[in-house]
């Protein structure tokens, strides 16, 4: 009875020590965090609202005037693109470049989306299955390397006076398409690209506004959909039927909050500014 007591004892100290430790380890990032933030202030640099740092950064800068985006069709081990989906793709993407060139005039200003153009549009067939995990991103990085082995984009994007340029990565597959936008601490020159399932995530062919949305995130624009606090509600109310929030561009639009956030207006009501704190 005795050895089980100091066995116990023995435990629940190192339980303890454990806790302690832990709680001064998060203790110490926090301190570390509050230190760090004082720095960043006194240099001008801390924003209190971190979904604002994608601002005119990046190579899809903000979505004003000329805006270049390179298509490519990627066919893989499972899947290539017959001329018939391939077709519909290119209309989806006239579907979304009229909603966004149409929204933009709401606000009074000009969006020239550059996307037409048989050099600015690609097939590419890869040697491996390209993965529709939605976590898994690296393979869109080595990718975009291999592609620049095979296509001079520099020459090709020497050819137009634009100060912004997207890739449009299209997959004959299912899955839930994802954007790759700047972020704080990446390269400053860094491609900026979304990937869209063009079977979307059921296998059906997908909507005109899935390829708005992922295009709006390269320009800054956030989520609406996935936050699990009060701002729930509050997107429902600020900003109905916001494209962030859903999909279907024949009721959607651009809100004041995307606008801000993608370049179209220079400032921002303060009631959405809660939308801009980390989630």
């Amino acid at each position: 009875m005795k050895r089980f007591i100091n066995v116990f004892t023995i435990i629940i100290f190192s339980i303890i020590t454990l806790y302690l430790t832990m709680a001064s380890f998060n203790q110490g990032v926090q301190i570390y965090k509050g230190v760090e933030r004082i720095v960043l202030k006194a240099r001008g640099e801390y924003n209190d609202l971190p979904y604002t740092s994608k601002l005119n950064i990046g190579s899809s800068k903000k979505l004003l005037g000329k805006c270049l985006f390179v298509t490519i069709f990627l066919s893989d081990v499972e899947s290539e693109f017959e001329p018939l989906c391939r077709e519909f793709n290119l209309r989806r993407l006239d579907e979304c470049f009229d909603f966004l060139t149409k929204e933009a005039s709401r606000y009074d200003r000009e969006f020239q989306p550059v996307y037409k153009d048989d050099n600015l549009i690609f097939d590419i067939k890869v040697d491996f299955n390209v993965p529709t995990d939605f976590n898994d991103h690296k393979w869109v990085r080595n990718l975009m390397s291999a592609i620049k082995n095979q296509i001079d984009l520099n020459g090709i994007l020497s050819l137009y006076e634009v100060d912004n340029v997207s890739y449009i990565y299209i997959v004959d597959k299912p899955g839930r398409s994802f954007a790759m936008p700047w972020y704080p601490k990446a390269e400053s020159e860094i491609e900026e690209m979304t990937v869209i399932y063009g079977r979307g995530q059921t296998g059906n062919l997908e909507v005109s506004g899935v390829y708005a949305h992922e295009i709006l995130h390269l320009f800054g624009a956030i989520d609406l959909y996935d936050f699990e606090d009060e701002r729930k509600e509050l997107v429902e109310l600020y900003l109905p039927g916001d494209i962030m929030n859903s999909s279907r561009v024949s009721d959607m639009n651009v809100s004041e909050l995307d606008a801000y956030l993608i370049g179209w207006v220079d400032e921002l009501d303060k009631k959405y500014h809660i939308f801009l704190e980390e989630k």
